[in-house]
């Protein structure tokens, strides 16, 4: 009670402020998290079951690989919004946020090429989601990008310009299904591996971004 601040206001201006503005964030938000529900669902109708275990072996690992990037690029938004009014401030915002990110992105990609079917091992186990090593070793080539991606994410939505970004990653979605639709059978009935073409098809993705 001795803290309390009063009554709560309610001000119309601000709510649409805030509901104008965050429109861009929202969309970015859903796109991100749809993406993964849309390669579940092609998964399980274009390839059989087994390599639907791979896949989810290996993305269960990439998203623990992706968590730095998140990490970094959250620190680093609050010092380039204060920056942004400022170009040449904040230039230097970024490049500081930038040189961890890119060692961060280097290790990573770099450790999960090399060691990916040593995570699968440890954690899955080789005999039953062997295949899935040859995914996330895969992922690793792309991992860099997807690190520099989110930190560009970053940058753009301080500078407020989500919503362009916002707008890309709309396409990106849209574009990244087509690829599946084409990727996903071919690597299927060539290599045995649909789960393949997931991952050939973000990195596509991101070269687009």
């Amino acid at each position: 009670r001795r803290v309390d601040s009063g009554p709560l206001h309610f001000s119309t201006t601000t709510a649409r402020e805030i509901l104008t503005g965050g429109t861009a964030i929202v969309t970015m938000t859903l796109t991100s998290n749809v993406q993964p529900y849309i390669d579940a669902v092609l998964l399980s109708r274009l390839v059989p079951k087994d390599a639907v275990g791979w896949y989810a072996a290996a993305k269960s690992i990439m998203g623990t690989l992706l968590a730095p990037s998140l990490i970094l690029g959250a620190a680093a938004f609050p010092r380039l919004s204060r920056s942004a009014a400022d170009p040449a401030a904040f230039r230097r915002e970024l490049t500081i946020a930038r040189r961890p990110m890119i060692w961060m992105a280097g290790l990573a990609g770099l450790g999960t090429s090399l060691f990916s079917d040593v995570a699968i091992h440890v954690v899955y186990g080789q005999r039953a989601f062997g295949p899935a090593g040859v995914i996330l070793s895969v992922f690793g080539l792309g991992l860099f990008l997807t690190f520099i991606d989110v930190l560009l994410g970053t940058a753009l939505t301080a500078l407020g310009r989500s919503t362009a970004f916002a707008t890309v990653k709309v396409g990106a979605v849209a574009l990244g299904t087509g690829l599946e639709l084409w990727l996903i059978p071919r690597f299927q009935a060539r290599t045995g591996n649909g789960g393949l073409g997931v991952v050939r098809c973000c990195h596509c993705d991101y070269r687009v971004r």
